[in-house]
Formats: C-alpha cells, sequence, structure tokens
C-alpha cells in the first residue's frame, strides 16, 4: 500500500479530508514552534491564550490546554487553524497554571515565559511526564530558594518513581536549608523504597557525601539482591572504606562481576589495580562508545589507556579481541576503522613506554589488526 492509499481509507471512515495532516506529518519536515502568551481580563473574568507558530510553515493541530482553577483542572481541546490563534476561556478564581499541549500528544517545542512558582505548581500538579520533568529541572535550578529546595525535597515522595529518582539525582544537599532532614530522608529511601532504582540512586547521592556515618547503609546495601544497589554501594563503601569495597568487589561471583562491570572498573581503575585490567578489558569499548553518560566515557578512555601503555599482556588480547568482535559487528557504521585507529595508538603506546612485554603485544595488537583491515 502507498500513503496516499491509507489517507483514502481514512478519509472513506471519518468522511473528512486529511490531505493537511499527511502534507504536513508525512511529507513535509518540522514541527510547530509555538510561543505562547496569556491576556487576562479580571472584570470579565477571562483568559485568552495566544499561540504564536515562529516556523516559516503554518500548521494545523488539535491541542489540550489544562485551567487548573481553585484547586481543579479544567481541560479544554482545541484546535490551532492559523498561524497566530488566540483562545478564550471563563474562569472564576484566577488560575494557578495553564499547561499548553497538556497531554502531550503533539510534537512541538513551547515557549513560554514561567517563573519559579508556576514550576513548582506544575511539577505537582501536571499530569503529563514530560512536563513535570521539565518542571523538576527548572526548578532544581534554583535550589538556592528555600522554596525550591523544599519542593525538590518533597518530588523525592513523588507517587512516579521516575520523578523519585529525578529528584535524588538533583538535589543539591550542598545547600543549606533543611540538609539535615534532606538526609535523613534520602537515608529512609535507600533502605526502603519499593523501587530497587530509586534505592540505588538514593545511595548514589549520599554516597557523594563521603560521611563515615552512612557507613551502616553502604554495608546493608552490599546484601542487596539488586545489581543496581549493589554496584552504587560498592562506589558510595570505596571513598569510606577501601578496604572494604575492594575485598567486596574481588570475591563477587565472576557472572556478578560481568554484569557490575562499570561501578567495578571505576573503583579498580582508582585502586590503579593492575591484576584486574583483564577483566577491565572486556567492558572498554562498550564503555567508551556504547555508552551515553559523559562521565563512564571518560572513566573508560582513562581504562583504555591504562591497558594500552601497561605490560599486562592478558588484558590487551582481551582488548583487541573485543575489538575485531565489535568492529565486524558494526562495520556499517565505519566502526571497523576507528578500532584500528586505536589499536594504531596502542602499538605506539607499547613502544613509547618500551613495556618489557612490548614485542609480544605489538605481535598481538597487529594480528587482531589484521583480521579487520
Amino acid at each position: 500500500a502507498e500513503v496516499h492509499q491509507l489517507r483514502l481509507v481514512f478519509e472513506k471512515i471519518t468522511g473528512k479530508d486529511l490531505n493537511w495532516f499527511f502534507n504536513q506529518w508525512y511529507y513535509n519536515s518540522g514541527h510547530p514552534e509555538i510561543e505562547v502568551s496569556y491576556d487576562y481580563n479580571t472584570i470579565q473574568k477571562t483568559v485568552t491564550v495566544n499561540l504564536l507558530q515562529l516556523n516559516n510553515n503554518e500548521f494545523k493541530f488539535p491541542i489540550a490546554i489544562d485551567i487548573f482553577e481553585n484547586g481543579k483542572k479544567y481541560r479544554h481541546k482545541i484546535f490551532v487553524n492559523g498561524k497566530d490563534a488566540s483562545f478564550k476561556f471563563s474562569y472564576t478564581k484566577q488560575p494557578t497554571l495553564i499547561q499548553v499541549n497538556a497531554d502531550g500528544v503533539l510534537l512541538c517545542k513551547i515557549i513560554e515565559n514561567k517563573v519559579l512558582s508556576d514550576y513548582i505548581f506544575q511539577l505537582k500538579n501536571a499530569e503529563n511526564f514530560a512536563h513535570r520533568r521539565e518542571a523538576l529541572l527548572e526548578v532544581a535550578k534554583k535550589q538556592e530558594e528555600k522554596i525550591a529546595f523544599n519542593a525538590i525535597a518533597n518530588a523525592m515522595s513523588d507517587d512516579s518513581y521516575r520523578i523519585r529518582i529525578l529528584a535524588l539525582e538533583n538535589i543539591d544537599l550542598i545547600n543549606k536549608f533543611s540538609k539535615k532532614a534532606a538526609i535523613q530522608k534520602i537515608m529512609k529511601i535507600a533502605n526502603n523504597d519499593p523501587k530497587t532504582l530509586v534505592q540505588a540512586v538514593a545511595i548514589e547521592t549520599l554516597g557523594k557525601l563521603t560521611d563515615p556515618e552512612l557507613k551502616g547503609i553502604f554495608e546493608k546495601a552490599l546484601e542487596s539482591k539488586s545489581y543496581a544497589v549493589l554496584g552504587k554501594a560498592l562506589v558510595a563503601m570505596y571513598y569510606i572504606d577501601k578496604q572494604t569495597a575492594v575485598v567486596k568487589s574481588k570475591t563477587l561471583p565472576d557472572e556478578v562481576r560481568k554484569i557490575l562491570a562499570t561501578p567495578l572498573t571505576r573503583i579498580f581503575i582508582e585502586e590503579n589495580d593492575e591484576k584486574e585490567l583483564p577483566f577491565i578489558a572486556k567492558s572498554v569499548l562498550s564503555g567508551m562508545y556504547l555508552n551515553a553518560d559523559k562521565k563512564t566515557k571518560a572513566m573508560y578512555n582513562k581504562a583504555f589507556t591504562q591497558i594500552s601503555e601497561s605490560n599486562n599482556t592478558e588484558a590487551i588480547q582481551n582488548l583487541v579481541d573485543d575489538m575485531v568482535v565489535k568492529g565486524n559487528q558494526f562495520k556499517q557504521y565505519n566502526f571497523d576503522k576507528v578500532v584500528i585507529n586505536l589499536m594504531r595508538r596502542m602499538v605506539q603506546d607499547q613502544k613509547t613506554k618500551n613495556t618489557p612485554n612490548r614485542v609480544k603485544n605489538t605481535a598481538i595488537i597487529k594480528e587482531a589488526m589484521a583480521k579487520l583491515l
């Protein structure tokens, strides 16, 4: 079937002309960029919502607008049929918040001027997760204000576990406001939250404090059946009790160590543990190129350099074996050329460092390179 046949079927069923829809969303590119403004008439008790499209091309679209008034939400579904459109709504009490694209259905960019109180209300009351996430990140920027800090602290108890995670990741514990109460709350989350992913982030947040008094929480987490919790607990423990963390890391079963490669790599790289380089080598390439987190990428780049300059033949063998596998696996994206360049760097590093096993290591690297050339 061709697209126009699909359109004809839709039109037959709905009795509507849908050329405009397919022209906008299938044949053309882009999406609406909408500047939102509000005009209140306090005498008539009306608010006019103005939607100005900033695109060169004009879009038509349905959109939902939520108006929060006196603790209640009123949803209005409208259809925008012009580049500069305005819609008037009546109210009984001055609206607390007006949320455009309230259901999050429309693919668009909304540009509007909101103040801190708007975002705090939006964080607590918006229906769509994207709007609540947006609000939390905006509120988090202003935690020097007590009301903002408290809003983030309150969000750590949100019904949505994803919001709880975001709040834990963004709370500023250097802040002077209610720091002790916030830490106590995070400790309870680390121990009792029904979602282990939330527990893990709580432990990571506490770990940044490097406070020996938190050792009991990390010790308990080290016995968790959740790998997410265990991984964060190992790193947190490392910065207050290195010996306990290192011993635990080395005594984990191999299948668990493989799953926890990233937190274990962080510990072993910090320890400059030559014996663990063969283990680290198996995850280096994935960490450098298949991970979105910048700090994790930087850590694995550091690990690559340590292995590349090392005398550890087993680690070099493990690393280049993985390079050959992934170079072939992602050859259509020219990844083979990327790893070949890495191998050339390894050869140069072995020469520069003049390691005792330089000849043997270089031969291993060149043999792997030949498999990709």
